[in-house]
């Protein structure tokens, strides 16, 4: 720019200002970014990367010449560890002696990456005792239906909780009863014959055991 003496500058010829050349240093570049390490071996972790100033300075280019960036790795191992022991399950029988058991799982967490499985057992067995089973009383007969001739005999047993429904089986069985006469010789005592004697015979029937015969004493002796 120029001024005119006369302070006016339509009374001077010519422009009073106009567009020249000038030269400076060469404008600061930012090199390409390089990468330090990353703080970890596997996983995700952080690294930082640098940059330079094509003039030396750092001041003389716009922006950060370090910044912080995230870095990735190949996963890293995770080896399993247990869960708690789950509670103890129910017995497995109902009646005198069985087991309990309880488990754990490899869970919290479970191994990943090729890391190492759970060491020890998942199952866990302890005994357990509850009451006696029920049981049946030995059989005892009743009494025959006739008292000759072809009748019905029932048998009975009891259960040692009081109910039937407890144990398995029936509680009364029904057979059928046949009376035979069959006579013997009983041998007589020394210096004296023997006698005929006549033996009542019961022949049973049962449901389930065919026929078995039962040798009653003696009528006489």
């Amino acid at each position: 720019m120029r001024h005119c003496s006369s302070g006016h500058t339509e009374d001077c010829a010519g422009t009073s200002s106009e567009v020249i050349g000038c030269q400076k240093p060469p404008c600061g570049a930012w090199s390409a970014w390089f990468n330090g390490q990353c703080s970890v071996t596997c996983g995700n972790g952080t690294l930082t990367r640098m940059r330079h100033c094509s003039t030396g300075h750092s001041e003389d280019c716009v922006g950060n010449s370090r910044e912080v960036i995230d870095c990735k790795k190949t996963p890293c191992k995770v080896d399993g560890v247990w869960s708690s022991w789950s509670l103890w399950a129910q017995c497995d029988v109902t009646c005198e002696d069985g087991h309990i058991y309880r488990t754990r799982m490899c869970s919290n967490p479970p191994p990943a990456f090729g890391g190492l499985n759970c060491s020890g057992a998942s199952q866990e067995a302890n005994t357990c005792r509850l009451a006696r089973c029920p049981d049946w009383s030995p059989w005892f007969n009743g009494k025959c239906s006739v008292t000759c001739g072809n009748g019905t005999e029932t048998r009975v047993r009891n259960c040692s909780t009081g109910y039937k429904e407890d144990c398995a089986g029936k509680a009364a069985k029904w057979w059928a009863v046949k009376w035979h006469h069959v006579k013997s010789m009983v041998p007589g005592r020394r210096g004296q014959h023997g006698r005929n004697v006549t033996s009542h015979v019961k022949t049973v029937t049962y449901n389930e055991q065919g026929r078995v015969p039962i040798q009653l004493p003696p009528s006489g002796a």
